[in-house]
């Protein structure tokens, strides 16, 4: 995860625009939702 943060950043920089930090912090929290969501004893629906 903070390999993307970081080369998000460095794109960020490149290209003077905010895309890739959004697109990276969607899958980052695509994956951690998945994450979270599969292990073992997680209860159904997001927390508060």
């Amino acid at each position: 995860m903070i390999a993307a943060i970081e080369g998000a950043v460095i794109m960020c920089r490149a290209e003077r625009s905010t895309a890739p930090i959004e697109a990276a912090a969607a899958e980052i929290h695509d994956l951690l939702l998945h994450a979270l969501r599969d292990r073992p004893g997680a209860e159904s629906g997001p927390r508060p």
